[in-house]
């Protein structure tokens, strides 16, 4: 959900459909790692429509009036400390919806069978094939490139298409990313070898409890020093050319930017009220 909650926001269109479709598209997303029981899947379908209630009441009129907030900043000048308000507002968005699906989650592992325990195990391995294969198919610069451009297809979501000079900003920036696919890849064996051991354990509530925000708490737990390091100069660089960019818009960038927040704000308002 909060993949998807984000997809809303970056969106810019369809938002609508998409929001009002999350428990079709989680359901599917589900079905990829475990076959679920008609118990669970009911299950499954009261506790999200419960979160998703919650979501849709409470959350989404607090991004509208955020939208709303981030689309007046621009107009004197938005400075360094508005840009990290920004990021750490986004981050509290998600912190929200990990806490208060929580308690759901952790009751939801609780009633899976081993045999679906060993569907988990079997999905993880066909994708960390996959994901291997990827992380050998592309040289550093060309991961540079890519990501430069996933960099510039997003603002222009928000801005209208970049010129020469804020791509320059961008392509040069992009020099100090730091490609991280295979800290990535380790850190994903890592996860799901300690999500595996917690399934073991879900038999004896206490300990289930003890071992759980090791695996559903904040990542950078089980980080390695190498990821984490990445990770923190990647974030850095992102804040750094995401400032720069919104200081250098001409006018016409300006009011386009503003525009596109106010109309994510009205999608969301509307969404909220729709029950």
């Amino acid at each position: 959900m909060l993949l998807l909650t984000l997809a809303t926001v970056l969106a810019g269109c369809g938002v609508q459909f998409l929001y009002n479709n999350l428990d079709t598209l989680i359901s599917s997303q589900l079905d990829d790692y475990v076959d679920l029981t008609p118990e669970q899947q009911q299950y499954f379908e009261r506790e999200f429509e419960g979160l998703w209630r919650w979501h849709r009441a409470e959350e989404l009129p607090r991004y509208a009036a955020d939208l709303e907030t981030w689309a007046e900043i621009v107009d004197d000048g938005i400075t360094d400390t508005e840009v990290d308000q920004v990021f750490e507002r986004m981050q509290e968005w998600w912190r929200r919806v990990g806490v208060k699906g929580r308690p759901a989650s952790k009751d939801f592992l609780t009633r899976l069978e081993d045999s679906q325990v060993l569907e988990i195990e079997q999905a993880f391995e066909k994708e960390n094939v996959k994901w291997e294969k990827r992380s050998k198919a592309d040289d550093i610069e060309f991961r540079r490139r890519k990501w430069a451009k996933n960099f510039e297809r997003l603002v222009e979501r928000f801005t209208g298409s970049l010129d020469r000079e804020q791509q320059e900003i961008l392509a040069l920036g992009s020099q100090d990313y730091q490609p991280a696919r295979e800290l990535w890849g380790e850190y994903r064996l890592t996860w799901q070898r300690e999500f595996l051991a917690l399934l073991e354990l879900r038999d004896d509530a206490e300990v289930f409890e003890g071992q759980f925000d090791l695996v559903f708490g904040p990542q950078q737990a089980l980080y390695s020093d190498e990821l984490r390091e990445a990770q923190n100069r990647n974030e850095m660089l992102t804040r750094k050319l995401v400032l720069e960019v919104l200081q250098s818009m001409h006018v016409r960038q300006v009011k386009k930017f503003k525009d596109n927040l106010a109309a994510r704000a009205l999608e969301f308002r509307a969404l909220s009220q729709e029950g």
